[in-house]
């Protein structure tokens, strides 16, 4: 009975996905796409295209599995419950609520923790004075999914992991690990408190060229060539075997990575630094390659590796505890991510995936300042989305080129083109 539950599960959120995933391939323009099929209907002439669509994304998502990016599959899974749950009419106005509700559920999901959820239905896309006022619906629907979101998922797993769980189906709810940890710490972890005004000055730089570096390289591996996306798919997937045979511990899931990082410093620093360079490279492959899972896990866990790194170096100039070294781990990971995304909110929000923490908080404020003036001060602050966006419309054949992995008869492709256009 078990095994039939979770079959139909699964592939009731298949279809679901599957539906999605061939109108929204396209990020920026999914809202007018999905307005269009809804008001058209899904033909059966578009079973091919779906097909190779579906079968494209797949690799994607394989890939951003292994990456650590279950934010894929958890992100579309969310969108479909933001669009059973909203309570707004319209279908655009509610196509667009619904993927901020999408946003929030994913983050409860991603870390196992609905707080972050909780706190990210709380921050507006745009920033004005009426925005709690007029959007309170909003607000209450990104709470309610997320607590709601997180308890399915939770089920889930008790089922799944039965056995485990057998007499204490109730861990099945409880947060990860790690989240334990952080709640441990206590304010004498900030005695060194200059390594946290430190951080965001190193993070900075490393941001601000890993962002530029990624775009660069995005924009030589794309061109004008449409078959270089299956390629690099394909690459990465052999990419991902290879590490999988060799360097297994570089793959995994974003939780799994960021919980058992410190544990990795046991084997010593050169291990640390192949980790990290063989992740940075599959990175690198995947994010040229148009990867869609999010740039969140992948930077995490790139920022999550360098914090312990620079966490191993505090110690030997500063003989620091286990605790000081678990928050300036944390505190490296997250600055790095507020440098990279330009999103200080997110930033926030992602501090409650991993714990509602006072020292974490306190720790993270001098990159919350900095990154501020950074974006209003420094020249050519960019966000990886914003550079990703830039080098896109540059080379705006590459949109093109992925509408023709849809069935469209090119009297439709032109009338959606169109529209998103």
């Amino acid at each position: 009975m078990k095994v039939v539950f979770l079959f139909v599960s699964i592939l009731f959120l298949g279809l679901f996905q599957l539906s999605l995933l061939s109108t929204c391939r396209i990020r920026n323009e999914s809202v007018s796409v999905v307005t269009f099929f809804v008001s058209k209907g899904l033909k059966i002439r578009y079973l091919k295209g779906i097909v190779i669509c579906f079968l494209t994304c797949l690799s994607s998502f394989l890939m951003g599995l292994a990456l650590g990016g279950e934010a894929p599959s958890v992100y579309m899974s969310s969108l479909c419950f933001g669009l059973v749950f909203s309570f707004s009419r319209q279908d655009e106005t509610r196509l667009t609520r619904a993927i901020k509700v999408g946003a929030s559920v994913g983050f409860s999901l991603a870390f196992a923790n609905p707080l972050a959820g909780i706190f990210y239905s709380f921050i507006p896309s745009k920033w004005h004075k009426s925005y709690f006022k007029n959007e309170y619906k909003l607000i209450i629907e990104g709470c309610l999914c997320s607590i709601l979101g997180y308890l399915l998922y939770s089920s889930l797993k008790g089922l799944l992991y039965f056995n485990d769980y057998k007499g204490c189906f109730y861990k099945a709810f409880l947060f990860n690990e790690f989240n334990n940890s952080l709640f441990n710490l206590s304010l004498t972890s900030l005695s060194n408190y200059w390594i946290f005004v430190l951080i965001p000055l190193i993070c900075l730089p490393l941001g601000y060229l890993f962002v530029h570096f990624l775009g660069i390289l995005r924009f030589y591996h794309w061109k004008e060539k449409a078959y270089t996306y299956l390629i690099s798919l394909l690459g990465a997937l052999v990419l991902i075997s290879l590490f999988r045979l060799y360097i297994p511990s570089c793959l995994g899931t974003g939780a799994t990575i960021i919980e058992s990082n410190l544990a990795y410093l046991e084997k010593g620093i050169v291990y640390v630094l192949e980790l990290f360079f063989s992740r940075l490279i599959l990175i690198l492959f995947s994010f040229s390659s148009h990867f869609s899972g999010g740039n969140i896990i992948p930077t995490l866990s790139i920022g999550n590796i360098m914090g312990v790194i620079f966490s191993y170096l505090f110690s030997l100039a500063l003989n620091l505890d286990s605790n000081e070294m678990l928050l300036v781990t944390y505190t490296f990971m997250l600055s790095f991510f507020c440098f990279v995304s330009n999103k200080r909110e997110v930033s926030l929000a992602l501090l409650f995936s991993f714990g509602p923490s006072l020292p974490l908080l306190l720790a993270l404020l001098p990159s919350i300042f900095i990154e501020f003036f950074a974006e209003k001060y420094i020249k050519g602050f960019i966000s990886l989305n914003k550079e990703f966006a830039t080098r896109d419309i540059k080379n705006n054949s590459y949109a093109k080129t992925l509408w023709r992995h849809y069935p469209l008869y090119r009297r439709e492709y032109e009338e959606i083109w169109e529209r998103v256009v």
